[in-house]
């Protein structure tokens, strides 16, 4: 989701180094996976029912404007494209349909939103976490959402999220 109006890692610092200017996207050419740098935000602990739980983010946008592989505009519709979602740390998310308990929430550097994640198994490395990129999110807090989450983190704290 390239969506204009959210700035999740957008021009913002981690520690001393602008997240922007941070190599953040490796490839591992053994395996072809693919790590990327980020921060987790929390893990799904719960899938919430929008018919009796979405009043209390009614004042949350419901519409989020997105570029998908062209420069045109489109919405999505966070009430019908996404599930909504408790995640372990407090907070709330609109997240891919397909999310089940325990998938992970993150900030990748340099990403406009955060992004859903399954921890998946490899056959070629058991001593490292592999994971699945399920799509990107909407978390609902404008903190988060406007990229000040990582403009207060040092750079030592990011993850190597590994997909494959």
């Amino acid at each position: 989701m390239r969506a204009p109006e959210c700035q999740a890692s957008i021009s913002r610092t981690a520690g001393k180094q602008p997240v922007s200017k941070k190599r953040s996207i490796t490839v591992n050419e053994s395996d072809w996976s693919v790590s990327i740098q980020g921060v987790s935000l929390g893990t799904v602990v719960r899938i919430l029912d929008r018919t009796t739980e979405l009043d209390d983010y009614s004042q949350e946008p419901r519409f989020v404007k997105v570029e998908w592989m062209s420069d045109d505009e489109s919405t999505i519709d966070l009430a019908v494209d996404r599930s909504l979602v408790a995640l372990n740390v407090g907070l709330k998310a609109a997240v891919p349909n397909d999310v089940k308990i325990g998938d992970e929430v993150v900030i990748f550097i340099g990403a406009r939103t955060p992004f859903v994640l399954r921890r998946r198994e490899h056959s070629n490395d058991t001593s490292m976490a592999y994971y699945q990129l399920l799509g990107d999110c909407y978390v609902y807090d404008d903190v988060i959402m406007r990229g000040d989450t990582l403009s207060g983190i040092d750079a030592s704290r990011f993850t190597d999220f590994h997909m494959v």
